[in-house]
């Protein structure tokens, strides 16, 4: 049997096994046909940065595989000098450093690891974007008109710094603002504040706009800045330009699927002079590098997020890649310059010019030191396992049906399809997985039948009034995005309509018109962020596993307002904190290498 015969074969088994995709099986056949000079080597490796950007994976990085079984029964992949001597030779693997690299297929790195060709593009993008802005010094106003201006916009400083007003300060400073925090430490509030500094003391109108990854993070985004503006202490000329709406990502950059190319792009910049994006924890590698080819280079861009939270689902981890270098210290500059506007930090001679962008906001205003949210949340950030524990198994849950039926009973009763969406939205079940008794699928069922039982739905088939559905693939000719909630409602003439959130109101759908939905009594953590509910119940399967990780279990924990209630034995509890999510990617070394010092 051939090399490459011998190859087919391995990978084909591992297909079988469902250690890879379709996808990743075929693209490694059509590679090996392509190339000038095909191996078992380059077949594998074809395969595996495949498999791995399925996974999330920016990149398959060799170092770390090299040698090893790549999946159960496999056979040891080739050493890595071995291995990068093959792909080199291939004809289809260019090294990073050559000129015309991403005119090929796959590229290498120094460092390893090896990507497909736009994926190395995406992030050497994201990267070189990130730093010129970072790079750049911006002030809106001299210092003095500055602090007055942040002395009235957050009058009570609660902590020494003010977190939320030197992220303030550095936006009226700098093109690039990443504030990080956790739940309630008030991202959109100085999001407000931002928008209202920079509208005060611009020359002219300035063009803003406000973006999140989904519908439900766009909608909670426009209406947390509403609220907050309505608290601030600004002229009113100022505030008029602050945004009323929040788009998706996808309508801000005119994306409208079906391979076609975005309306807005390097060529075609949006017409902006301030863009705030929230939840950018859950923008992925491409998109980004799409959101910031697309924004003009003279505007300001302000990313809010949660960098414990879950990565994206699809490929890379930007926020946490963006934070990874961070220190303490700012630049000694920027130091000086926030001195002179109130905002006291601590400097240093050697900080990165990235780092001078990044504000971490670490205080709370959601949760009392006796909330058993914040409680949990805390120890997971902190690793605490037995903390964790103490906080969240500290007596028995309720039974989860009973459970259900209390969270639904509201909207099920409600008088109005918008009452009844708000009132789905304030309890959710949550699980970790899809498959399996304590899975998605067993959980919604388990929850259609409580609420049967309780008398509170009617009806046996697919469609009934009641149904909760969750849209999973995007339409754009309908409005309506992966992640949007809907409910199932009974109109007089006894015809079903599903009925949405829309601008200042609600929508319905026939049933009939949806895109691809699934019943969303429960969801995953990864389709539940973005959005908070004011209780949660948290099932975890019965078996440990690699999807069980702090960050999902952080998520998990801060999607809720109030109360959580978690369904789980403490030893899985303890293997979820111990965990952390690990990603392939270069972007952390290109933003904070020795290139990234000022």
């Amino acid at each position: 049997m051939s090399e490459l015969s011998a190859a087919e074969r391995l990978l084909h088994g591992a297909w079988q096994q469902g250690a890879l995709r379709d996808l990743d099986f075929h693209l490694a056949r059509q590679f090996a046909a392509l190339a000038p000079a095909p191996s078992a080597a380059l077949m594998l490796a074809t395969a595996l940065v495949s498999q791995r950007l399925g996974a999330g994976d920016a990149c398959a990085d060799l170092r770390v595989v090299a040698g090893r079984a790549l999946w159960p029964d496999a056979p040891p992949a080739p050493a890595l000098e071995d291995w990068r001597a093959a792909l080199l030779d291939s004809g289809l693997v260019a090294r990073a450093e050559e000129a015309d690299a991403a005119a090929r297929p796959l590229i290498l790195d120094g460092a390893d690891r090896l990507y497909l060709a736009r994926y190395f593009v995406y992030e050497r993008a994201v990267a070189e974007a990130l730093r010129a802005r970072a790079a750049a010094w911006r002030p809106v106003a001299e210092s003095a008109a500055l602090r007055a201006s942040l002395e009235r916009l957050f009058p009570a400083a609660r902590e020494t710094p003010d977190w939320q007003r030197v992220a303030a300060a550095v936006a009226a400073l700098r093109p690039l603002t990443v504030i990080a925090g956790g739940p309630g430490t008030g991202k959109t509030t100085t999001a407000t504040a931002i928008l209202a500094l920079l509208a005060e003391h611009a020359p002219r109108r300035l063009r803003m706009a406000m973006a999140a990854p989904t519908g439900k993070a766009a909608a909670r985004l426009a209406e947390a800045v509403r609220a907050a503006r309505a608290r601030l202490d600004c002229p009113a000329p100022a505030l008029a330009q602050i945004p009323e709406v929040a788009l998706t990502l996808h309508r801000l950059l005119g994306l409208t699927g079906g391979g076609r190319p975005a309306r807005y792009h390097a060529g075609n910049p949006l017409h902006l002079d301030v863009l705030v994006v929230d939840e950018a924890s859950m923008i992925d590698l491409p998109l980004m590098a799409r959101l910031l080819a697309a924004l003009p280079p003279e505007a300001r861009l302000v990313l809010l997020g949660d960098k414990d939270q879950l990565a994206s689902v699809e490929a890379g981890v930007v926020l946490a890649d963006v934070w990874q270098g961070a220190g303490e210290a700012v630049s000694e500059p920027l130091a000086a310059a926030l001195g002179e506007v109130g905002c006291p930090v601590p400097g240093a001679a050697d900080a990165p010019a990235l780092r001078d962008s990044l504000v971490l906001l670490r205080t709370s205003h959601r949760f009392t030191g006796a909330s058993r949210v914040g409680r949990a949340a805390a120890a997971v950030q902190q690793g605490d396992a037995a903390a964790v524990s103490a906080a969240l198994l500290d007596a028995p849950p309720p039974e989860l049906a009973a459970l259900a039926v209390e969270g639904y009973r509201a909207y099920l009763r409600a008088a109005l399809p918008a009452e009844a969406l708000d009132a789905f939205a304030r309890f959710r079940v949550l699980c970790a997985v899809r498959e399996g008794p304590r899975g998605l699928h067993a959980l919604n069922e388990t929850v259609r039948a409580a609420l049967g039982g309780a008398g509170l739905l009617r009806g046996t088939g697919l469609w009934y009034a009641g149904r909760p559905v969750m849209i999973t693939r995007n339409d754009y000719d309908q409005g309506l995005f992966n992640g949007d909630i809907g409910v199932t409602w009974s109109e007089p003439d006894g015809h079903l309509r599903v009925y949405f959130p829309a601008d200042r109101g609600v929508r319905g759908v026939l049933p009939a018109r949806l895109p691809p939905h699934e019943t969303a009594y429960a969801m995953t953590v990864h389709k539940s962020q973005g959005s908070e509910f004011d209780r949660v119940a948290l099932v975890l399967p019965d078996q440990d596993g690699p999807l069980l990780t702090r960050e999902l279990l952080y998520t998990a924990i801060t999607r809720a307002r109030e109360h959580i209630d978690v369904y789980a034995p403490p030893q899985l509890l303890e293997a979820a904190v111990a965990r952390h999510t690990r990603r392939a990617s270069g972007l952390a070394q290109r933003l904070w290498g020795p290139a990234a010092r000022a």
